[in-house]
C-alpha cells in the first residue's frame, strides 16, 4: 500500500508541545494511558497498512486524521469566520470538531450533506452539543448546486466519503435503497456489486459524468480562491468484506483524470500530502 504519510514527520509532530489537544477528553484520557511506543507502533499501522490492520489504539487513528485534516486547512488558509460544507458524511464528526475548536467564531457554519438516514440521525446525535452553527441536509452530493444560493463555501470536504459515493452511484443503479436502510447492513452487496462494476467496465460508465458534474456543482457554490478537498485512505474492513483494493487505491487518481478531462477546477499540490490519497481543488 502507498503510504499514507511519512512516519518520521508524522512523529515529530507527535512529539510537539500541545500536539494532544486536538482529542476529544475521553481520546486524551487514552492518549495519557499509553506509551510514546505504543503510539509510534499505532501510527506504523495507520501510515503503511489499511485503517484497521493490527490497530489497537484507535484513538492514534483519530489524532491523525484530525491533525492531518487540521493542516490541510491551514494550507489552503482557511480562517475564522469559515463556512465549510461536508459531503457524504455518514456519522463522522472530526470536522466539526475541527471546526468548533480551531475556527470557533459566532459566524462559522458548518454544512453536512448525507442521503441515509439512519447515518444522519447518528450525526445529529453526536455533534449536538457542540459549540458551532450547524446544518443537516439530507440529500445526495450530485445537488449541491441546487442546495445552496448565495452562501457561498470557504471550504468544501470529502473525508473519506469519494468512496461512499462511489458505492451509493453504483447501488443506485442496481436497484439498491441507499437511504432508508442500515449502510452497514448492505455494505458487503455494495462491495460485491461494486467489484463487478470495476470488473465489467461499467464502473466508470456509472460514476464518470456523476462524479464531475457533482464537483463542478461545488466549485459553483465556492467562494473564489475556495479549496474543495478529498481525503481517502483504506480500510481493513472493507479488504476483510471482498472490495479489491485497487479499486479504493486508484480512485483519487481516476477522479482527477475525469476532471483533468473536462478541465474542472485546478489542482494544487501542497507537500506532505500525498497526491494518491488527497487531492486538492482550487476555485480560480
Amino acid at each position: 500500500m502507498i503510504p499514507l504519510d511519512d512516519l518520521d514527520r508524522v512523529t515529530a509532530k507527535m512529539r510537539e508541545p500541545g500536539a494532544a489537544d486536538i482529542l476529544t477528553a475521553y481520546e486524551r484520557a487514552q492518549w495519557e494511558q499509553s506509551t510514546e511506543k505504543e503510539r509510534i507502533e499505532a501510527l506504523k499501522s495507520i501510515i503503511f497498512h489499511p485503517v484497521g490492520y493490527n490497530l489497537h489504539h484507535w484513538f492514534m487513528f483519530n489524532w491523525f486524521t484530525k491533525t492531518k485534516w487540521l493542516e490541510a486547512l491551514r494550507a489552503v488558509g482557511l480562517s475564522a469566520p469559515a463556512s465549510m460544507v461536508e459531503l457524504a458524511t455518514g456519522a463522522g464528526d472530526m470536522l466539526p470538531q475541527l471546526m468548533a475548536k480551531y475556527y470557533s467564531h459566532r459566524e462559522t457554519r458548518y454544512t453536512s450533506v448525507n442521503k441515509n438516514k439512519l447515518l444522519t440521525a447518528e450525526f445529529k446525535q453526536r455533534t449536538k452539543d457542540f459549540p458551532l452553527k450547524i446544518e443537516v441536509i439530507e440529500d445526495a452530493a450530485q445537488n449541491a448546486d441546487r442546495l445552496f444560493d448565495e452562501n457561498k463555501a470557504d471550504i468544501v470536504v470529502f473525508e473519506h466519503s469519494f468512496n461512499d459515493i462511489a458505492e451509493d452511484l453504483i447501488a443506485r443503479a442496481h436497484g439498491m435503497d441507499t437511504v432508508n436502510t442500515n449502510w452497514f447492513d448492505i455494505l458487503p452487496k455494495m462491495i460485491e456489486i461494486t467489484n463487478k462494476a470495476y470488473a465489467d467496465g461499467s464502473y466508470e460508465k456509472i460514476l464518470k459524468e456523476s462524479f464531475v458534474q457533482m464537483i463542478g456543482s461545488l466549485l459553483k457554490i465556492s467562494k473564489p480562491g475556495s479549496f474543495v478537498i478529498s481525503y481517502q485512505f483504506h480500510y481493513q474492513g472493507d479488504i476483510d468484506m471482498g472490495i479489491n483494493p485497487e479499486i479504493w487505491t486508484t480512485l483519487v487518481s481516476s477522479v482527477r483524470g475525469w476532471l483533468r478531462e473536462k478541465n474542472i477546477g485546478t489542482e494544487v499540490f501542497f507537500e506532505g500530502f500525498e497526491p494518491n490519497w488527497w487531492m486538492f481543488l482550487k476555485n480560480t
